[in-house]
C-alpha cells in the first residue's frame, strides 16, 4: 500500500476512514484470516489505527503490517470450530518491540531485525507498547516440515538480529516485500519465493538443536502422526472421554504407534491432553478474572472431578484456579 494505492495482487485492510469500533472489527476479521482465532485488544480502542497487506508467496503468505499499541491473543477452537490453523509463522519486527508468549512460557522480547517463530496450533500472545511495523511469513505446517524439518525446537525461539545469518535472512525478506510491491511477473515471484526459502533453510534447517534444547528429529511419519493427534486433541478438549485410545481410534492407528509418536517428542498422549486443558483453563481465567465459574470451566474442559482439576491446576501454576483467577 502506497499513498492509498494497493499494488495488484495484494489483499489489504486499513482502519482509516472508519469509526474506531468498525475499524477494529475490520482489522480483527482480516487478522483472523491470517492467524485463526485472533483477538485484538488495543491499548486505546478509540485511537487504534492499523494498515496491512498480504500476498500468496510460494507455499505461504507474506504480510506487512503497521499498527498502534495493542495486544493480540489467539483463541484456540473447540468442537464448534473444527478447523485448526495448522501453520508456522515467522515474524520480523520492523518497528517497535514485541513481547511474544507461547504455551504459558514467560514472554520473549523481540525487537527490530530479530526473527521469531510461532506455531498457530499452540496458545500464543503478542503485545506492543508503541507504534509497530511487522513482516510475517506464514507457512503451512507440512510445507515447513518438508523443507526445514521438525519446527518444535524452534517455535517460541528468538533469532537474534545481530547475528550475521539472521540479518541476512531479514534483509532478504525486506527485499522480497519491496519487490512484490512492484507487481513482478509470475516467473520472478516464483524465483523470489525460492530465494527466500533457501535463505530460511540456511537459518532454520542449520540451527543447532542441541543448543536450543531440541531432540534429534523423529521420522517424518511419526511427526505427521503426532501433529494430527495434537490437532485432534485441540479440537476435543471438552470431551470428557478424550483419551489416548480415543485419539488413536479417531486417527485410525493403533495405541502403541500413537504412543511411540509422542514418546519420540518426550511426551505422552494423556499428559498432552492434561497440559492443553490446564493451559486453556489458565488463559480463560486470566482473560476474565473473577467472571468465570470454576466448576463450569472444569466441566467445559472435560474434567469430571473438581478436586482433581484443582490439584492438577495448583501443581502446574502454583495456585488453585479460584485464586489464580484473582491474582
Amino acid at each position: 500500500m502506497k499513498d492509498g494505492v494497493i499494488t495488484p495482487g495484494w489483499d489489504s485492510v486499513t482502519t482509516a476512514g472508519y469509526r474506531p469500533r468498525d475499524g477494529l472489527r475490520r482489522w480483527t476479521e482480516w487478522g483472523q484470516r491470517e492467524f485463526a482465532g485472533l483477538q485484538v485488544r488495543p491499548s486505546d480502542p478509540a485511537a487504534f489505527a492499523g494498515q496491512a497487506t498480504r500476498m500468496s508467496f510460494g507455499p505461504g503468505v507474506l504480510s506487512t503490517m503497521t499498527f498502534s499499541p495493542a495486544q493480540a491473543v489467539n483463541c484456540l477452537p473447540d468442537e464448534s470450530a473444527p478447523e485448526v490453523d495448522d501453520a508456522i509463522v515467522l515474524s520480523l519486527p520492523e518497528q517497535g518491540r514485541f513481547a511474544y508468549a507461547s504455551d504459558g512460557v514467560a514472554a520473549v522480547e523481540v525487537g527490530c531485525g530479530d526473527i521469531y517463530l510461532r506455531d498457530l496450533t499452540r496458545p500464543w500472545s503478542a503485545a506492543t507498547t508503541g507504534d509497530s511495523a511487522l513482516i510475517t511469513l506464514r507457512l503451512p505446517y507440512h510445507a515447513y516440515l518438508d523443507r526445514f524439518g521438525d519446527p518444535a525446537a524452534l517455535t517460541g525461539h528468538r533469532f537474534d538480529g545481530r547475528q550475521p545469518e539472521v540479518a541476512c535472512v531479514a534483509a532478504i525478506l525486506r527485499a522480497a516485500a519491496a519487490l512484490l510491491r512492484t507487481a513482478p511477473p509470475e516467473a520472478q515471484r516464483q524465483a523470489l519465493s525460492r530465494s527466500v526459502l533457501e535463505a530460511l533453510e540456511m537459518l532454520l534447517a542449520g540451527s543447532d538443536l542441541s543448543r536450543l534444547g531440541g531432540t534429534p528429529p523423529a521420522p517424518r511419519a511419526e511427526l505427521s502422526l503426532h501433529r494430527q493427534a495434537l490437532l485432534h486433541i485441540t479440537r476435543h478438549l471438552g470431551d470428557p472421554d478424550l483419551s489416548a485410545g480415543a485419539v488413536a481410534r479417531a486417527l485410525g492407528v493403533g495405541p502403541r504407534r500413537l504412543q511411540r509418536a509422542f514418546r519420540a517428542r518426550g511426551a505422552t498422549v494423556q499428559g498432552t491432553i492434561l497440559d492443553q486443558r490446564l493451559a486453556r483453563a489458565a488463559r480463560i481465567l486470566a482473560d476474565s478474572p473473577g467472571r468465570v465459574g470454576i466448576t463450569g470451566l472444569a466441566m467445559t474442559l472435560g474434567f469430571n472431578d473438581m478436586a482433581y482439576f484443582s490439584r492438577a491446576f495448583a501443581a502446574r501454576y502454583g495456585l488453585p484456579p479460584s485464586r489464580y483467577a484473582l491474582h
